[in-house]
Formats: structure tokens, sequence, C-alpha cells
């Protein structure tokens, strides 16, 4: 998911608002303590949850009291807010305007909070339905869809987060395979991407986590003025290895008691590139 969420928060091509529209998503959390549990399900509260399914499938506008405008071509029913629930909503979707009119919020965050201004309404009417209320729909629904939002929009945060996450996790899986030798000086994005390594098959995922290795000090960027496979075209670019990095974050890829699943990528310089250091490493 994580790469079809980075290309919505950077607006790449594929970026079809798709991922806007899962509204009710929630992120999971694995729990790192497993128990076994074997035990009947709760039949009442399932004999419940089937009985409101089932009644909300089969619901009629009139059973409910709903309206339909008679200028409306499509003849669609509806339902009002009470007066209380009115007043409410009105002043929660003047908050979320002036949220999305700040401009502090990433536009692919704002895309997605727009769309709860139908979102909180439909949840209202759901939970509303649900505890076999008919007529306007009334503040209790509203307050408890409102609180609602406010759950989903944290895990929403999260998934967004996710194509941050991984660039990083992305940095972690190359330099495991620099540590672990393969990978060695001047190796390029192709030759990365094209060995099919788990979370590495995405050329725009893995020039994300060479950057953000350059960015760390974990290895250098060299440019050559053009391919020889084709003159006068620029090559791509080619990474040279820090060896200090390797010494301090993960061990010396020669030594073969190293331990490369314990590798970790941190986020601290090591020391800085330069021409010494490049001499330094030519005569090694």
């Amino acid at each position: 998911m994580a790469p079809y969420v980075r290309s919505a928060v950077e607006g790449q091509a594929d970026d079809d608002g798709l991922i806007q529209r899962f509204q009710v998503l929630v992120w999971p959390d694995v729990p790192k303590d497993w128990r076994n549990v074997d035990r009947w399900p709760n039949t009442a509260v399932r004999t419940q949850v089937f009985k409101v399914v089932e009644r909300l499938n089969d619901i009629t506008p009139e059973a409910v009291g709903a309206e339909i405008d008679e200028h409306d071509q499509a003849k669609i029913s509806f339902l009002h807010f009470d007066e209380a629930a009115q007043q409410a909503f009105d002043a929660w979707r003047e908050k979320l305007e002036l949220r999305l009119r700040r401009g502090d919020e990433h536009p692919a965050i704002e895309a997605h909070l727009g769309k709860y201004r139908s979102l909180i309404p439909s949840l209202a009417l759901i939970l509303h339905l649900a505890e076999h209320e008919r007529g306007p729909v009334g503040y209790t629904a509203l307050a408890l869809a409102i609180r609602w939002g406010e759950y989903l929009e944290s895990h929403a945060r999260r998934v967004y987060s996710a194509a941050a996450a991984a660039e990083v996790e992305a940095a972690k899986q190359i330099w495991r395979r620099i540590v672990k030798g393969d990978l060695t000086d001047g190796f390029d994005t192709r030759a990365i991407y094209r060995r099919g390594w788990t979370g590495l098959t995405d050329s725009e995922a893995v020039k994300a986590a060479l950057e953000l290795l350059v960015d760390h000090g974990h290895i250098m960027e060299e440019k050559d003025s053009a391919d020889a496979r084709t003159p006068g075209r620029p090559r791509s670019p080619h990474y040279i290895i820090n060896p200090s990095a390797i010494k301090k974050r993960g061990g010396d890829p020669t030594d073969k008691t190293d331990k490369t699943n314990s590798v970790s990528f941190v986020s601290t310089h090591t020391e800085p590139f330069d021409k010494k250091h490049t001499a330094d490493w030519g005569k090694a």
C-alpha cells in the first residue's frame, strides 16, 4: 500500500484520488505479544449485529419518515438534522473549512479531510438508523459520528505517513545489502530494483531510499559527465559506500561473523564526504 500512498502524497501521475475515498480506514497495530484464545464468540452480540444489518438492508423511506424533494428528478429520499444537530454540524463544519484553508496541511491530507463534509453526515445517518431511530437525525448520532471522525483522521494520518516510513524501510533494506556485500562501490539504482529484492522493486522508492542514505552520510552520489555506452548522454547516478558508516552502523562486509540481520539504519550523520575521504577510499 505504501507505494500507492506515496504517489498520492507526492502528486505523481497515478494519483487518481482513490486513496482519499477510503474514509473508514484504520491502521492495523499488530500486538507484540500473542496468546491463544479459544472461546465461543459472543452469540448475543453477533445476533444483534446481524439483525441490524438485515433491517437496514430491507429499510424503506416510509419506515423512517424520509422526505423527497419534489423538484428532485431523481426522487432521492433524505432525512434532515434536527435543530440541535444542525447547529452542532454547522459549528463543526466551520472549524473544518477553516482548517482546510489555513494552508498548513499537505494537499493529500487536505483532499482526504475535505471528504469529511459528507463522511460525518453519512456516519450520523447510519448510526441514527442503526438505533431504530426515525425522522430527523439527532445530536447524539452526530456527536458520535464526529468522535468517530476524529479517530479516523488519526489513522488517516498514519496511512499517509506510510510514504515516509516506506523510504526508511527501503533505506534499511539497501543498507543491509551493502553490509552483506551484495552491493559494492559504483552501484546504481538498476543494480537494486532489477534483482527483485523484497521492498526494493519500485525504482522511485529505491531512488528515495538512496537519497535518504546520501543525506545521512552512508553513501555518496558520484556522477560522470557522460555514459560510455551512449556518447553525450549523462550516466545515471552511481554511489560510493562510506566505509566509516559500515564500521559504525553495520560492521565490515568482509567479516564473516557479521550478523546482517541486526543492522539498523539511524538518522545520524557519519563522517562527511569530502575530497580527503574520497582519496582515502581510492588508496584503500
